[in-house]
């Protein structure tokens, strides 16, 4: 075998993506078989879009794009000034069925001219080659596929969108290789090698009298320097360290497409490189992160940021670094990159390294895994729980790993609405959908568990309800989404699961339904007294926890309320005090805290007739921006702070210059509850705003 044909491939995948499918033709390469690639058959740069196999950098790939009848590329089909290398005819080629003859078009059609000719040139009467195919198989390969490149005939529709401008001519490769018998051939096997003095230039095919000459330049750059005259093992100096750089090998002898060949690439050394082997060990609220050290650091920017959010950069001169005051069961990617002092460079980022925070079984149990999935025609592209959506787009893999993404809980013997939407490169399909719940927290999925699927086909989002029965125990455990173009057992990889997605996430599972408290009130407020009301939607929670702390003397108290309504007494006059509340159920803390405060009234105070009963939220619930209303003769507040519902500040206005100030846009936001925290005439209100 000296060829492989591959008419077929995945549209916009990267190399980078798939390196053990790039890795695949080194493989073959070094046992002498050259492997032909069909590029995309749609009008993509696979320089910037990518596709596979014809984005991969083997040297022992040919990627071919398609030609019609009249000579011109076909719009639909790929192209890339490094990716692809040549063109050959693919429209309406006339070749066997199955049981007859019949046309066959696209880039399929044109790749497997490319692979056949690679054949008759192994058949050509050389001596030379046939010897080389036998004892150096590899070398014999990269020869063989320089000639084939070398004999292209100009194409203008194919002239700076592929590296040789031209299309297959199987009679020019012919006369090239039987050059090599003869006592005049242009280089072939070429290959660039960086050295302490430079990069060399070699080629281990014969030349003879031929007298060879190269041009380069750097990538980006429009001037060539070119050399007339040079030998094998050349040596390139005064290039510029860690850059990219084109050359082109031309030669009196041979077939070629003009003065020079087509373009090949090489990238010089002393490159600061990005850390390997990253690793990462997750506990409760920290991240402990270690890799490998490359070659001439000098520090690390390592910058880590939760689901849809901003990075956060941290240095450290160390292979390790800790990520603390995390939150528990959060998902985070972190990503490092290399400074290097000596060159004044600083590398690539590295690899988006997905990590979360543990959250118990759903993290340390070891759940069965999901492999082999195409994603590539349709996926997952949303979920959304009781208005609760996360958007997690398109899949490379066909496995989403989300733990720790979205703060989903379900309480037991309770339903819970759930909507799947999917997403589709193109035509649609009729898809299954199953969710998992591992609601006996051991690590495996079990036919009880199977908490929603569809036994038809559907084309669109599909919706449904999601029912916990009763828990033996409370805490995280994992959900999985599976959804699958054709159906199957179980919730594990499987024969007849070949097309969708699956998704994990983390859930946590409350054994009762806990009311929440949508406001907290102070009211009443005089010299030693004052009155906390805690308001609901419905039933008041099993208990609540308040602290009030007084912020002259620091003396704080807590108090257990049973009822929706504490009055405190025995205050201080004209003092501020801040407050705490807490929901318990089943004895376990239940939602985030809420805040607030207010001020004793002073001697010659006069209670302030203001009411929070007199703060609207419009529109409340809310899809984009809301505004807060309080009539004009109350001013504006003293300032204003939103909260997400587990406490942190998410956006907050400290100096109202203008109305424009009491508008807060949502749009950037996941839906979910948050908290409205408002301070007007020394007393702070919470309300709670839902956004939809």
């Amino acid at each position: 075998m000296v060829a492989t044909n591959a008419s077929w491939g995945i549209d916009r995948l990267k190399a980078e993506e798939s390196p053990i499918w790039c890795a695949l033709y080194d493989s073959l390469g070094r046992v002498g078989i050259i492997n032909c690639g069909a590029t995309a058959n749609a009008g993509v740069n696979v320089d910037e879009e990518g596709d596979m196999p014809t984005s991969c950098e083997s040297e022992f790939l040919i990627s071919v794009t398609n030609l019609n009848r009249s000579d011109v590329k076909v719009a639909g089909a790929g192209f890339g000034y490094k990716s692809i290398d040549l063109g050959a005819y693919g429209q309406l080629v006339y070749t066997t069925t199955a049981n007859a003859y019949g046309t066959f078009g696209g880039t399929s059609a044109a790749t497997p001219h490319v692979a056949g000719t690679i054949g008759l040139m192994y058949a050509t009467q050389c001596n030379m080659l046939s010897a080389m195919a036998k004892n150096n198989p590899a070398g014999a390969a990269l020869v063989v596929k320089d000639m084939l490149l070398h004999g292209v005939v100009p194409n203008n529709s194919l002239k700076n969108i592929t590296t040789t401008g031209g299309r297959l001519n199987a009679h020019r490769a012919l006369q090239n290789i039987i050059k090599l018998c003869e006592n005049c051939a242009p280089p072939s096997g070429i290959s660039a090698e960086n050295t302490s003095e430079g990069v060399k230039i070699s080629w281990s095919g014969f030349t003879g009298s031929a007298v060879v000459k190269i041009r380069y330049r750097r990538e980006g750059t429009d001037t060539w320097q070119e050399i007339a005259n040079i030998e094998n093992g050349a040596i390139l100096r005064g290039l510029e360290v860690c850059q990219v750089y084109e050359y082109q090998i031309g030669a009196n002898c041979g077939l070629l497409p003009g003065d020079y060949s087509y373009s090949k690439y090489f990238k010089t050394s002393s490159c600061c490189l990005p850390p390997k082997d990253i690793r990462v060990f997750a506990s409760e609220k920290e991240l402990d992160v270690s890799f490998e050290l490359p070659e001439l650091y000098s520090s690390f920017v390592v910058e880590y940021r939760d689901f849809e959010g901003t990075w956060n950069p941290l240095s450290t001169t160390s292979g390790k670094i800790t990520l603390s005051e995390l939150y528990e069961c959060n998902y985070y990617e972190l990503r490092v990159r290399t400074v290097c002092e000596t060159t004044g460079a600083e590398s690539d980022f590295s690899g988006i390294i997905a990590a979360t925070t543990s959250c118990g079984v759903c993290t340390e149990a070891e759940y069965c895994e999901i492999k082999n999935i195409d994603a590539t025609q349709e996926w997952i592209e949303s979920i959304k729980i009781d208005g609760t959506l996360i958007r997690t787009g398109k899949s490379r893999t066909g496995y989403g790993y989300h733990l720790g993404v979205g703060n989903i809980v379900f309480r037991e013997n309770t339903t819970s609405q759930i909507e799947i939407t999917p997403g589709f490169a193109g035509q649609t399909f009729e898809e299954y959908y199953k969710v998992f719940v591992d609601f006996n927290f051991n690590g495996i999925w079990e036919a009880e568990e199977l908490l929603y699927f569809n036994a038809t086909g559907i084309r669109g989002p599909v919706t449904g309800t999601v029912f916990i029965p009763a828990l033996s125990a409370e805490g995280y455990t994992r959900m999985r989404i599976i959804m699958t173009y054709d159906t199957f057992p179980g919730a594990c990889t499987h024969p007849r699961y070949e097309f969708g997605e699956t998704e994990d996430y983390c859930v946590f599972l409350k054994k009762k339904s806990c009311p929440a408290i949508s406001r907290v009130q102070v009211t009443d407020v005089e010299k030693f007294t004052a009155s906390i009301q805690l308001l609901t939607d419905g039933i008041f929670p099993d208990s609540v926890k308040l602290n009030v702390k007084n912020t002259v003397s620091g003396n704080d108290l807590d108090f257990i309320i049973k009822e929706g309504q504490i009055r405190l007494t025995a205050l201080d006059s004209c003092t501020e005090y801040l407050y705490k509340v807490q929901i318990f159920c089943n004895g376990v803390p239940e939602g985030a805290v809420l805040t607030g405060g207010f001020k004793t009234l002073c001697a010659s105070s006069v209670n302030d007739p203001f009411s929070p009963d007199k703060i609207s939220i419009i529109p409340n619930p809310v899809s984009h921006t809301f505004r807060i209303h309080i009539p004009v003769n109350y001013g504006p507040p003293d300032y204003f702070r939103l909260l997400s519902y587990d406490g942190r500040v998410i956006h907050a206005v400290y100096e109202l210059k203008s109305p424009q100030d009491m508008i807060v846009d949502l749009s950037e936001f996941l839906p979910g509850v948050y908290i409205l925290e408002c301070a007007i005439k020394n007393s702070k209100y919470s309300f709670r705003v839902i956004r939809i």
